[in-house]
This record gives C-alpha cells, sequence and structure tokens, in this order.
C-alpha cells in the first residue's frame, strides 16, 4: 500500500485541481512541477518535468522550468503524474445500491446516491467511464454542466435483455406478460428493457439512441446478479442479435465490442447456414471492425481502403443479415 500512497496522491491533486464547473472566459491554466511523468504507453516514467496544462488540453511538457505567469502552481515533490484511468464496464447508477434499493427504494435517493458515487470514481482516478446499463443519461448531463464532479460518462441506457435474461429483475408475481400490462420498476427507471422479439429489440435500441446512448448493451448471456439467468444461458436469438446490430451500425455510433462476436457464435450453434452469414474474407474484418470502430472512416483507414468502399461493405452485411433473419423465420 506505501508504495501506492504517492502515486494515488497526486492523482487526487490533479482531480481536485483541474476539474472545474463550466464557466465563460479563458481557460484555467495549471502548472504541475516536478514530477515524474507516466504516458500511458511506455513502461518507464519521464523524471524531474513540468507539465501545463490549460483548459482541459496538457499544452507543455518540459525538462525545463516553464514560464506560465498566472497559473495555479502545483508542485508534485517527484510524484508521478498520469493521465485518467478509464473504466470499460461500470455501472453509474447501479454501483452503489442495493438491489432492494433499486427495486424498492426512493428514486430521489437512488440518483443522489450515483452522484455519490460518481464523484468518488472521479477522486479514484477514473477521468472517464464506459456504462454498461443504466439510466446514466441525467447524471452525465450534471457532470457535463459542471453541477458535480464525475468521470465523462459514455452511456449505454436501458441495459436490452429477454424475458429471464440477464437484467431481467421482475418478480414472478410480474408474469404472465402482455400489452395490457404497465412496465416493470426496473424498467420504468431506465435500468433495463425486456425484448423478446426482433422489432421489439429494434425498438428498444432506438429508444436508448433517442435518449443520446452512446453504445448498446445486450445481455446475451447470463450474469451473476440476476436471479433468473445462470451464466451459461443462451438469450436473444441469432435474429434478435441481428436486428440491434442493423440499428445501431445504420446510425453508425459505437458498438459493443462483444456483439459482432456473440452474434457468429450463437449462428454458429443454432443455424445450419455458414458460420460466417455468407459474408466474404472482406465483410467479415468489416464486421469485426464495427464492434469497436466509431465510424466508417476508422474501419477504412484501420483496412486502408475507401471510406465509400466500406459503405458499401457494411450495407452488404447488413442485407445478408437481414436475408438470414427472413430465412429463419420461414
Amino acid at each position: 500500500m506505501d508504495l501506492f500512497r504517492p502515486l494515488f496522491a497526486a492523482t487526487v491533486t490533479i482531480l481536485s485541481a483541474t476539474w472545474a464547473p463550466a464557466q465563460e472566459g479563458p481557460p484555467s491554466r495549471v502548472l504541475f512541477t516536478n514530477v515524474d511523468v507516466f504516458d500511458g504507453t511506455g513502461e518507464t516514467l519521464a523524471e524531474g518535468l513540468d507539465v501545463l496544462v490549460e483548459g482541459n488540453v496538457i499544452t507543455t511538457v518540459s525538462a525545463d522550468p516553464i514560464d506560465a505567469a498566472g497559473a495555479e502552481v502545483i508542485d508534485g515533490a517527484g510524484r508521478t503524474l498520469m493521465p485518467g484511468l478509464i473504466d470499460a464496464h461500470w455501472h453509474t447508477m447501479l454501483i452503489r445500491q442495493t438491489p432492494e434499493q433499486m427495486l424498492f427504494g426512493d428514486v430521489g435517493f437512488i440518483n443522489l446516491l450515483a452522484g455519490a458515487e460518481a464523484t468518488a470514481t472521479l477522486m479514484r482516478g477514473f477521468t472517464t467511464v464506459r456504462d454498461m446499463g443504466g439510466p446514466s443519461f441525467g447524471l452525465k448531463q450534471a457532470i457535463d454542466a459542471g453541477v458535480i464532479p464525475g468521470p465523462r460518462i459514455w452511456p449505454s441506457g436501458a441495459m436490452i435483455t429477454v424475458t429471464s435474461g440477464h437484467g431481467d429483475f421482475r418478480p414472478l408475481s410480474d408474469l404472465p406478460r402482455d400489452g395490457s400490462r404497465p412496465l416493470s420498476r426496473v424498467e420504468e427507471l431506465g435500468a433495463a428493457m425486456v425484448a423478446d422479439s426482433p422489432d421489439l429489440v429494434r425498438q428498444r435500441v432506438r429508444e436508448q439512441l433517442m435518449l443520446g446512448a452512446s453504445q448498446i448493451k445486450l445481455t446475451a448471456g447470463g450474469g451473476v446478479a440476476s436471479p433468473h439467468s445462470p451464466l451459461d444461458v443462451s438469450t436473444f436469438t441469432p435474429e434478435e442479435l441481428a436486428a440491434a446490430i442493423r440499428q445501431v451500425a445504420a446510425g453508425e455510433p459505437y458498438l459493443h465490442p462483444a456483439i459482432a462476436d456473440m452474434v457468429r457464435r450463437r449462428h454458429a450453434r443454432q443455424s445450419s447456414l455458414p458460420l460466417s452469414f455468407d459474408l466474404t474474407p472482406r465483410e467479415l474484418e468489416v464486421l469485426a471492425l464495427m464492434a469497436t470502430a466509431t465510424s466508417n472512416r476508422e474501419i477504412a483507414e484501420q483496412l486502408t481502403l475507401a471510406e465509400e468502399t466500406v459503405r458499401s461493405h457494411v450495407k452488404s452485411i447488413l442485407r445478408k443479415l437481414g436475408a438470414h433473419s427472413r430465412t429463419q423465420a420461414v
């Protein structure tokens, strides 16, 4: 523990100094002196540096003193300065409360807990989180507006699940379900949405994108936190997964990395058609990158292709996925 205390102290000091509500006027200037810099890429520290931060941008890193008149000066005293950490799987709204509080607790208290946890997350050194399910849009808005300190949030919105799947916290008394019954509490809160057909999956994906989701969370397997979904269960059908992929790819937002691989593996188990959905080798490469890339341009750069060529491949992939769904439905 003593080994990490200097690093932790430096991280907390930096976060406290650099986070501030949005405001008019010139950007704030903070000069860190006498710090050892870990840049996140190398295996060694660059020792004895000064670092100038203007607003949210690191503008100067130098072994020589930096002239920054008017800047707030923080003496690092030889501590380590490093980039903010990123948590790729976080539940901003769900992590601090108990399942009972989510199901039965006061909504205002739940939101206050989430705000406190967001601040604690930032002070642990995490400046960005990818929220993998939960109603985090309001908290993200509050953080972005400077209402409370917290990390940048990439929200998924409600995790999309199936009846009895990971994320279905409904009590058995809520069954059977039909169109005459209201949404469950978890669905009303926006923590999870139950979708049992390609059309419902498509609708729920569209809703989360409309709310501002930067990626979509599908609970395509079981989970330890849900009462009716052992870890080894299969949930969505290939048609339901394909509906989600087509809808997400149509708008070119970020796609959760597990989805493309999950589609291929689920297709292999449940369909007699070829594993690749009859995709060409190049289309398989594009499909794999669709799971991590943020745009067609990024895929084009990684594969050294023209953006229009990638766009044509994407259209072909979605067309073949759609044909597969129609074949399976016959």
